[in-house]
């Protein structure tokens, strides 16, 4: 997912205006943060949920929380948000 980020232009730290000072994202609970490098490295909510130790329901319902608080509807604009604002290393596969 990184590749092609990169393939189309995105760079980390490049964000636009209105994605870093999204109102929502500083309203992002810590477990909730906790996905976001999961979901970007492209494991499924089943692979997260294994990896942190928790229910799939849990995971499902941080991921509709997350969705919602930032205005977003796919793990791409999440990927994309969170390299744009720098919160994930650009250079890492």
């Amino acid at each position: 997912i990184r590749r092609r980020l990169r393939q189309l232009g995105v760079r980390a730290g490049a964000a636009r205006h209105d994605t870093v000072s999204s109102p929502g994202w500083g309203s992002l609970t810590q477990s909730e943060r906790k996905l976001i490098p999961l979901v970007v490295d492209g494991l499924t909510n089943r692979a997260i949920a294994d990896r942190l130790h928790v229910s799939v329901h849990t995971v499902n319902t941080h991921m509709r929380h997350i969705f919602t608080k930032l205005g977003i509807n796919t793990r791409v604009e999440l990927t994309r948000l969170a390299v744009e604002r720098g919160d994930i290393a650009d250079g890492a596969e």
